[in-house]
């Protein structure tokens, strides 16, 4: 099952982007954006999150951290959903 994001917090407009927030089952979510890559992580508290960040998308020519909100949802498609 995938797992459902209740929030969605932008906690980072500078480089590397940064979103955090919890999911339907009390756990957190971590997504960082930074040299074009895109890690990912959950954990049942933030720093458990920002530990068991992975790697999950390199996006090549792309080095900097900076990233829409959009594109985060369409990257995290099939890991992560979200209220809509």
């Amino acid at each position: 099952m995938i797992p459902h994001a209740v929030s969605c917090h932008r906690t980072s407009d500078a480089c590397p982007a940064e979103w955090r927030g919890r999911l339907r089952d009390g756990r957190f979510w971590l997504a960082r954006y930074r040299w074009g890559e895109l890690r990912f992580g959950i954990g049942v508290n933030d720093f458990d999150a920002a530990c068991n960040l992975q790697t999950i998308m390199a996006f090549s020519g792309a080095e900097d951290g900076t990233m829409s909100d959009e594109a985060l949802r369409d990257a995290l498609h099939g890991r992560l959903t979200f209220n809509d």
